[in-house]
């Protein structure tokens, strides 16, 4: 979503970066830091909080101000989640080149003539925005079709339905609905009875974005774009038991799929190839179960000859092979296997995505705070020969090995270690206490070997309770309390942050 604020206009830009950034911190935050973080000047800043204080003076319902202003204690994000999507929504709705991408999904097309009227903007002025959408949506496969003033979608379908499905959850979050012809109550009800129907358990989440996929099936079907047969020929890199397994989630001679069909037939008019769809697409989401017998066969519990493996199984070996010595138990085991089939599903039906239905960059998080799990991810699909002739489908079924590898082992494993010398002149015992509340924070991030004693002296950085303490002049000491307060943590966190700099 976020891709998309410079086309929505640089004023409007500027307001959402200030009002998500607000939202995010929870606290007053001084326009220097402000600032400092959005490139803005004092003046962009003031002008852009007026805006978001003017937009939420329109709203005669809101009992309690959302913004707060403090004189040196600068802007506060004072609402909830909910809040923080209506005031997104209404700023976004007020938009006029927002407004056209929105039709342009909804419809499929847009009348740049009409548009232009419509807007009070020049036809060059919309043909002009038009080309920076077409730049933007071209990394995500899309192009626009243009035709005597027409301006059309063009892409793969399934790929076009689900960067529909995240782009309205992360505008909406589920809290508006966007489809205005179709009956949100209806989609609900389906989607309510397919998971109890089916024993399947779900949250009020997982039911909203149910009912968003099965509008954006219907949507697109009624304006005539369906989904081509062949895309429903799964045909994944698996043979033996691990095709097996893939087929026991993909079987559409289930009662499961029976249900969800004819209360699409029914009440939607989908044909049985959209019906289908529907039902993968489902099923690529789904928490699955399986018995102790199988996940034994993919998690055994002795060495097994690579030659006596599947596919499937490799990758598992290698995955836990860093954490022998640690136990999974029986229901991480279920999730770690269900991840890896659910990315094959998905990859199968959509290609590469790096973002989650949830409309959250999972490529962009792992590149930027966990690079080296994702390379590993990657290398062991290239490894295994798995998609070997489809990078794409490779790269996208690595992001689900990635956050597969995160229930094995913490993802900061990956990274670069981080040798750190704790010297204190406390009793061992209260040693101990610091070392841990020094580890727990940091230990999500950051890949930190932590001990107060390394040999030839090789270590990263050094911390102390004492000002004896000494080290070459090329690795920083950092002294810390006793009792170790939040400053203390903050120079521990940039000084870490200076070492992977070097």
């Amino acid at each position: 979503m976020e891709r998309f604020y410079t086309f929505f206009g640089s004023s409007l830009k500027k307001d959402l970066d200030l009002l998500r950034f607000l939202y995010l911190q929870k606290r007053f935050v001084p326009i220097e830091e402000i600032s400092a973080t959005l490139a803005l000047d004092r003046r962009s800043i003031q002008k852009s909080f007026i805006a978001l204080t003017k937009q939420l003076e329109q709203n005669a319902e809101e009992k309690h101000p959302i913004l707060l202003a403090k004189h040196g204690a600068g802007y506060k994000f004072n609402g909830n989640k909910t809040d923080y999507k209506h005031l997104l929504r209404q700023l976004l709705a007020k938009n006029p080149f927002f407004q056209l991408l929105e039709t342009l999904l909804l419809h499929n097309e847009i009348n740049v003539v009409q548009f232009a009227n419509d807007y009070f903007f020049s036809e060059s002025t919309v043909r002009k925005r038009v080309n920076e959408l077409e730049n933007l949506l071209a990394p995500l496969g899309f192009t626009l079709k243009k035709s005597k003033g027409n301006v059309q979608l063009n892409g793969d379908e399934a790929r076009i339905r689900y960067f529909m499905v995240a782009f309205f959850w992360r505008t909406f979050s589920g809290v508006d609905w966007p489809f205005n012809h179709l009956s949100q109550s209806k989609c609900e009800e389906i989607a309510r009875a397919f998971y109890r129907n089916n024993h399947i358990p779900f949250n009020t989440i997982e039911l909203k974005q149910t009912t968003y996929i099965l509008a954006v099936i219907c949507l697109r079907f009624r304006q005539g774009q369906t989904i081509a047969e062949e895309k429903l020929q799964l045909q994944p890199p698996l043979k033996g038991l691990d095709l097996t397994l893939f087929q026991q989630s993909t079987n559409p001679e289930t009662p499961i799929f029976t249900q969800l069909s004819q209360e699409l037939m029914t009440h939607f008019f989908l044909n049985e190839k959209e019906c289908q769809f529907c039902f993968l697409w489902l099923m690529s989401n789904l928490e699955r179960t399986f018995p102790e017998e199988q996940l034994n066969c993919y998690f055994p519990s002795k060495k097994t000859s690579d030659q006596q493996l599947t596919t499937i199984q490799k990758a598992l070996a290698s995955m836990t092979s860093p954490a022998e010595k640690m136990v999974i138990s029986q229901p991480r085991k279920q999730v770690i296997l269900n991840t890896i089939l659910n990315g094959i599903l998905s990859v199968e039906l959509f290609g590469e995505t790096v973002h989650t239905l949830a409309g959250y960059n999972t490529a962009q998080f792992l590149t930027e705070h966990f690079p080296n799990l994702q390379l590993h991810s990657e290398q062991l699909l290239a490894y295994l020969k798995v998609y070997h002739e489809d990078l794409e489908k490779r790269k996208g079924l690595a992001l689900y090995v990635a956050t597969a590898w995160t229930l094995i082992l913490p993802p900061a494993r990956f990274q670069q270690v981080i040798r750190i010398k704790l010297e204190t002149d406390l009793p061992f015992a209260l040693s101990l206490a610091i070392k841990e509340l020094i580890q727990t924070p940091f230990q999500g991030f950051y890949n930190l070997d932590l001990r107060d004693h390394f040999e030839d002296d090789d270590y990263d950085l050094c911390i102390s309770t004492s000002p004896l303490t000494a080290t070459s002049a090329e690795i920083p000491v950092i002294l810390i309390n006793a009792q170790i307060t939040l400053p203390d943590l903050l120079a521990i966190h940039q000084a870490i942050e200076g070492v992977l700099r070097k």
